[in-house]
């Protein structure tokens, strides 16, 4: 004894066609739009915890603030010339 047939599809469903790809130079176009966009957010981000951490905010609290370990965190932006002088400015707060 066979198993039983199964049904046959009547037709094949139609493929939908793939939207167009914009053209090469308009996604490099894009991709430097957006280059230039995480540039500034960046930028933003930097200024920010610089202005955090001269008020006082703790490297966990950065980390917190950004979802980042505060390792990360420090190790990203505890470089920079202004965190570096508000670190230097309070060299008994020990955070990180």
């Amino acid at each position: 004894m066979s198993a039983p047939a199964l049904p046959l599809p009547l037709h094949r469903p139609r493929r939908q066609p793939s939207p167009p790809a914009p053209d090469l130079d308009q996604q490099l176009r894009s991709l430097a739009v957006l280059s230039e966009d995480l540039d500034q957010a960046h930028t933003v981000v930097c200024v920010a915890v610089v202005r955090a951490r001269a008020a006082g905010a703790t490297w966990r609290a950065l980390g917190d603030a950004l979802g980042l370990p505060f390792k990360t965190v420090y190790n990203r932006f505890g470089d920079l010339p202004g965190v570096v002088a508000v670190s230097a400015a309070v060299p008994s707060r020990r955070d990180a």
